[in-house]
């Protein structure tokens, strides 16, 4: 898998973006996409030009409204509880089981575009849907080293273990997730089985894989994460796509209050079997 960087003119898709964010359905997305991964996504499924979008994990719906800003594509909206809607999709057709388990040979494998919010372990996922053929996959938790709650690219590509494992690095910002840490890795024998591997030996997969991988920058450069560590030491010297200079003031406003809840969404190319 190797790491790509696209030119684009990010400021005049964001200027075109925030237009169609400012009308969101759901104005406080608490435990969803933010403006980073939003303005991220939209970008990214614009740049595909998909006849179909499937997403696995919908939350609240926020995703799928803006999956419908950024093309006409058909949209399959996946998720085990149906019932944290909020926004209702005319377009979409939804399904409540697993991503798993469903037939998806009728789509259009290099005209898909699979979009996971679903906090499963994303080589799961990739694999999953390489078995099907697909080529385009946007993974919103790109969760750095040692932080995050589900198995990412980022993590593996980096040799690290989830942020459950026993190889976690950093301190924990609070008991309850101090507690989770101790805990989880002692479960995974029983309960957590799915989330156990090898974390050199993904990393030797994935470096196998002749697939194009791509972060999208972030929107802006913080002191701190939404994990309150330094953001430097945790996402490295990834520049911020926009210039605060060059915005209007609303969207810097905007972007000051939702933009650490950016967690390295990316996106991954393959090629067609």
């Amino acid at each position: 898998m190797r790491s790509v960087t696209r030119g684009r003119d990010y400021h005049a898709l964001f200027d075109e973006f925030f237009d169609i964010y400012k009308r969101r359905p759901i104005v406080s997305n608490d435990g969803g996409m933010l403006i980073p991964h939003m303005f991220a996504t939209w970008v990214l499924i614009r740049e595909a030009k998909p006849e179909v979008v499937l997403e696995s994990g919908i939350w609240r719906g926020q995703s799928t409204w803006l999956i419908e800003q950024a093309t006409d594509a058909d949209i399959i909206s996946v998720d085990l509880e149906l019932g944290n809607r909020v926004y209702f999709s005319k377009r979409a057709r939804y399904v409540d089981y697993d991503f798993a388990h469903l037939d998806l040979s009728a789509l259009p494998k290099s005209k898909t575009v699979l979009f996971f919010d679903d906090h499963v372990n994303a080589f799961d996922r990739l694999m999953q849907g390489r078995a099907w053929g697909f080529t385009n996959f946007i993974f919103e938790d790109n969760y750095p080293p040692g932080l995050g709650d589900t198995p990412s690219l980022k993590q593996m590509q980096a040799g690290s273990y989830d942020a459950h494992g026993p190889d976690r690095k950093g301190d924990a910002p609070n008991w309850r997730q101090k507690a989770l840490r101790n805990l989880r890795p002692m479960l995974a024998k029983w309960v957590y089985r799915a989330e156990r591997y090898d974390a050199a030996q993904l990393q030797g997969a994935l470096a196998a894989l002749n697939y194009e991988y791509e972060e999208f920058p972030p929107l802006k450069v913080f002191p701190d994460t939404r994990w309150q560590t330094d953001w430097r030491k945790t996402y490295g010297d990834i520049p911020a796509c926009l210039d605060p200079a060059k915005m209007s003031a609303e969207a810097a406003a905007l972007i000051e209050r939702e933009g650490r809840g950016y967690t390295s969404i990316c996106s991954v190319r393959a090629p067609e079997v």
